[in-house]
């Protein structure tokens, strides 16, 4: 039976701690109860492992074994799942850096390559083991998707296309995990390609984000 107080246990690489820094600010935000964090930064989450319902970090990172089963909810963020690699393969194979692919084509594309993500094959196994309910969200989009345009004409018509392309291939890989995904909104990107410099937590940082950009994420929870 699961703990009553054990609300929810936060999972993921370097983006947790945007969620921590919501959870310090608004901790309306989150379910009542006790809420825990576990996060290895980088490619080191990769090396994270689960064994019989037990969270392991690299031995590096510091962290204590977890045990998964006694919360009611995991949220799941980044956890390296991105799909900028289908779009530099795009353009590598393009001399001229313009390739024109067809929507059904690049959906395809995208939906096979996120399963053989090692984050990604890290949210089935939690899944398999963990009968509460999780909630996820992806690498915060920046990268480039331009040179699969397929109407040069209209860029800013294709640019959303693409956008809808990528978060509906996200939302089929974790309906197929019977995870919640928080979607980041199409008007906080700058033309969806990356997050707008507002959300980052400094200048020049693209890589993290703020507690606003949380708040925009968790808006959308549903917490068990």
């Amino acid at each position: 039976m699961l703990s009553r107080n054990k609300a929810l246990l936060i999972i993921g690489d370097s983006n947790v701690a945007m969620i921590k820094n919501l959870f310090d600010e608004k901790r309306k935000f989150f379910p009542k109860g006790e809420v825990d964090f576990w996060s290895v930064s980088g490619s080191f989450f990769n090396r994270s492992r689960l064994n019989e319902g037990e969270l392991h970090a690299p031995v590096k990172s510091g962290l204590e074994p977890v045990r998964i089963d006694g919360y009611k909810n995991i949220l799941y963020c980044g956890g390296r799942v991105k799909t900028q690699a289908v779009f530099d393969e795009f353009l590598r194979s393009s001399a001229s850096g313009k390739c024109r692919y067809p929507e059904e084509f690049i959906q395809q594309s995208i939906e096979s390559f996120i399963p053989t993500l090692p984050g990604a094959r890290f949210l089935q196994r939690i899944r398999a083991e963990f009968a509460g309910n999780i909630i996820a969200f992806p690498t915060p989009p920046r990268g480039n998707t331009e040179g699969v345009c397929e109407d040069t004409t209209k860029p800013e018509v294709w640019t959303e296309k693409i956008f809808d392309l990528i978060w509906t291939s996200y939302q089929s890989f974790y309906e197929s995990c019977e995870v919640q995904l928080l979607k980041t909104p199409f008007d906080c990107t700058v033309d969806g390609k990356t997050v707008k410099a507002q959300y980052n937590i400094g200048p020049g940082d693209i890589l993290h984000k703020n507690a606003d950009y949380a708040e925009l994420l968790l808006k959308e929870a549903k917490w068990a």
